[in-house]
Formats: structure tokens, C-alpha cells, sequence
């Protein structure tokens, strides 16, 4: 009997789940085809519309499978632009921070933009793609467009890892959130999560519960590239560490 309950319940999770990513795919088709074109008139316009998808993403998510989420730590994100620095565990923290924090610019892989309508809408927005084979020459180019984006007064986010990492994977940061933080003379707010809990990058089926973002208090500037590494993987890991424990 307790298999059989354990065997419906995974197969409800599994349909819901399925009727989660049927209905996200058909939620962003028809918003980028009849909302998103408003870019092309106004990219301020724009970023609202986009907000206005990401919103209907996390509504999507609660109504078929039950994830819903908390944010904690608002209060420590300045009012002046700032690094974002956000642990990556799946795709939940992007649709989240594009409604937490609107008016932000992220940090995005280059293959992204080669993503018919919403390439071309990431860069309308500003967001920053980043061509992870080049090396010095890629942060070269990465810091004049986030340069852009900060004296236009917006918060650049970005992920450390460059890409989701599992829970209880071992920590790979990678050096140029230190150049940011360096280059740009800015605090740096490290952000930890636990999706990875409820939505696996690279499983369909999705758990019910609620995701917690937690910003932390901001590293100032003025520290050396590598103890503001050191610090930065310190306190998001083991913030990340209460969270999915």
C-alpha cells in the first residue's frame, strides 16, 4: 500500500510537472510574439513587460506544482548601483531576480542570444552576454557594457559559478566577479538559495515547497581581488549551506 501512495504520488508530481513546462513555454511563445515587442518602442516598456512575464512564470509554478518562495535581506541591497552575486542552481533565480529586482542587468552566457526573439530582446534590455572561451578579451568587453549599465544607475547580477551547479557540488567561482568588484569600486551583495531543492537542472519533475533568496549583507569595496574572493564563496556557501540542509 505505501508503495502504491509513493508510486501516485510520484506520478501526479510527474504530470504536474509536465503541465508546468507545457503551459511555460506556451506563457513565453505568446509573450514573445505579442508583449515583449514593445522593446522595440520603448526598452523602459520593455522591462516591465518582461517583468510582467517572469511574474507569470512564479504564478505558473505555485498553481501546477506548488513551489512557491520567500526573499529575505531586501534591506541589504543599496540603493546605489551594485554586484548582484547570486549562487545559480537552476532556472528559478532567473525568472525571480528579473522580478525582485527589475530595473537590474544580468551577466549571460553568449549562446543565449543565438535564441531566436529572446536573444534580440536580452540585448534590447541591456544584459550582458559573455563569451566565457576569450578569456581577458571577454572581460575587457564584459566591463565597458556593465559600465554602461551602471551610470544608467542599474545593479548588474551576476552568477560566480558561470553556470547552475547542484547542491553538494564542490564551489568553482570564477575570477571575474573580482575583476568587477575591483574595476568598478562598488559593494557587492552575496545571495544565496536553495532551488536546487525543488527544481534539479536537467530533472523534469519538480518538488513542491517554497525556495528561499537570501541577500546578504554587502561586501564593501576596497578589499583585494582575492580576499573578497575568499570572502564572497564564504559567506554565499554557507548561507547556501543553512538553506538546503
Amino acid at each position: 500500500m505505501e508503495s502504491a501512495n509513493i508510486d501516485i504520488g510520484t506520478g501526479m508530481l510527474t504530470l504536474r510537472s509536465w503541465i508546468f513546462l507545457c503551459l511555460f513555454y506556451l506563457w513565453t511563445i505568446f509573450c514573445l510574439l505579442t508583449i515583449w515587442p514593445v522593446m522595440l518602442v520603448s526598452p523602459k516598456g520593455g522591462r516591465a513587460c518582461v517583468n510582467f512575464w517572469g511574474r507569470g512564470i512564479l504564478f505558473l509554478l505555485k498553481a501546477t506544482v506548488g513551489i512557491g518562495y520567500e526573499v529575505r535581506g531586501l534591506e541589504n541591497i543599496p540603493e546605489t548601483p551594485c554586484l548582484i552575486a547570486s549562487k545559480h542552481q537552476s532556472a528559478w533565480e532567473i525568472f525571480a531576480l528579473l522580478l525582485i529586482l527589475p530595473d537590474a542587468t544580468f551577466v549571460m552566457k553568449r549562446e543565449l542570444i543565438g535564441i531566436p526573439l529572446f536573444g534580440w530582446y536580452a540585448l534590447r534590455l541591456g544584459m550582458i552576454p559573455v563569451d566565457r572561451d576569450k578569456g581577458a578579451a571577454a572581460l575587457r568587453s564584459i566591463s565597458e557594457h556593465a559600465q554602461r549599465e551602471l551610470a544608467a544607475g542599474r545593479h548588474i547580477i551576476i552568477f560566480p559559478e558561470g553556470t547552475r551547479r547542484p547542491i553538494g557540488a564542490e564551489p568553482d567561482y570564477k575570477s571575474g566577479i573580482g575583476h568587477f568588484y575591483k574595476r568598478f569600486g562598488i559593494p557587492c551583495v552575496p545571495t544565496a538559495l536553495n532551488s536546487g531543492r525543488y527544481w534539479q537542472n536537467g530533472v523534469t519533475i519538480k518538488k513542491p515547497g517554497t525556495i528561499i533568496l537570501s541577500f546578504l549583507p554587502a561586501i564593501e569595496p576596497g578589499l583585494r581581488a582575492k580576499d573578497f574572493m575568499n570572502r564572497l564563496q564564504d559567506l554565499v556557501e554557507e548561507e547556501t549551506e543553512k538553506l538546503v540542509s
